[in-house]
């Protein structure tokens, strides 16, 4: 959740993303831990392998975009799978849902830019050349160990050259 707090969904199932058009877009936007399992049997315990661990889907943004393209006629919906987690007694003692129904707000009505960060579980790549690929490994093998060498050096110099000014200036 936005600034660590976490959603607290008490009973919730989960969101499978069914067939849509291209004028629907699905964003899942919570997610269980991925440790969670679909507890079949109510049991409270993992029974593998009818009850698989994953991130399961637990909130989602749905965006139906308009035939004529114009912004201000799409569609927008939030689809959560805990009708629990919106009761007044969970917003105001978590955090995290009362934060989820205030982005959301904002979201509904079109104020992306103050609804919060975005998460994105797409890391970018990294792409280097062999080139800068070499600097950086030469620079730690033999530039770094040369850096700390002469940083001793002029350490050791510096404190060989103060007793003879202190020995001058007692004269």
């Amino acid at each position: 959740g936005r600034q660590g707090f976490p959603m607290y969904l008490m009973g919730a199932g989960h969101l499978d993303e069914a067939k849509h058009g291209p004028e629907l877009t699905v964003d899942i936007s919570v997610r269980a831990h991925p440790s969670t399992w679909d507890d079949l049997n109510n049991n409270f315990s993992h029974d593998p392998p009818a009850e698989t661990r994953k991130a399961w889907g637990l909130g989602a943004a749905v965006t139906r975009k308009a035939a004529g393209g114009k912004p201000e006629e799409e569609g927008r919906a939030i689809v959560l799978a805990d009708s629990d987690a919106l009761a007044d007694e969970m917003l105001q003692s978590a955090r995290g849902n009362a934060y989820f129904v205030l982005d959301g707000l904002k979201w509904l009505l079109g104020d992306e830019a103050i609804a919060g960060t975005t998460n994105s579980e797409v890391d970018a790549p990294i792409e280097r050349s062999h080139k800068s690929e070499s600097v950086v490994f030469y620079s730690t093998i033999f530039l770094a160990p040369a850096g700390v060498v002469l940083g001793g050096y002029l350490a050791s110099r510096r404190k060989r050259a103060q007793p003879g000014k202190a020995k001058e200036g007692a004269r």
